[in-house]
């Protein structure tokens, strides 16, 4: 029996993990881009992956079999429009950013900001599920609704994940999944 190189890294189990599913998580910054959004406002991407618990670097484990199949790195991805009305939601961010980070100081001022100094800082995210019809199946992904800091995910200080429905409606991520409609009549 030949194992695998890498052996000595892997981490002990006793069971595999399974998903993580909507809720609260302390999440680390994989990457940041400045970008723009479908309407034309501009906007931060920012790339997370889950620290701690069972699901510690989940993308990030996932993303290492991705890459041997030549697909493209996966993660909980969480946009923020940064002007207009926005402006104070990504205030919040940064201030969030620097509660959750000694080595960051959230910018006072106008001017310049190197969007890529949030790369490797830790923040916490509120994830919502999102469910998608695939093979005659309901799958659910996650989408990051609302970043924190990491005080009030680890206090629980936030509002409960929801989840939509594959037919768009929105439910307590806790509660069951509306009953199939009878097709017949």
């Amino acid at each position: 029996m030949n194992l695998p190189n890498n052996f000595a890294e892997v981490k002990e189990s006793a069971k595999l993990g399974g998903r993580p599913t909507p809720g609260a998580y302390v999440c680390k910054v994989m990457r940041v881009q400045d970008s723009v959004s479908k309407s034309g406002r501009p906007m931060l991407v920012i790339d997370l992956d889950i620290l701690g618990g069972p699901f510690d670097r989940f993308f990030s484990h996932d993303n290492d079999s991705r890459a041997e199949r030549n697909l493209e790195p996966k993660w909980l991805r969480y946009y923020q429009v940064y002007d207009g009305r926005a402006l104070g939601i990504f205030k919040k961010m940064l201030r969030d950013f620097d509660r959750s980070n000694e080595s960051f100081i959230a910018p006072a001022q106008g001017g310049f900001f190197n969007e890529r100094s949030l790369e490797g800082l830790q923040i916490g995210a509120l994830c919502d599920g999102e469910e998608y019809a695939y093979n005659d199946k309901t799958l659910l992904d996650l989408r990051p609704a609302q970043l924190y800091s990491v005080e009030e995910i680890l206090g629980g200080k936030i509002p409960k994940p929801r989840i939509r429905g594959v037919d768009g409606t929105w439910r307590d991520a806790d509660a069951p999944p509306p009953k199939p409609r009878d097709q017949n009549g």
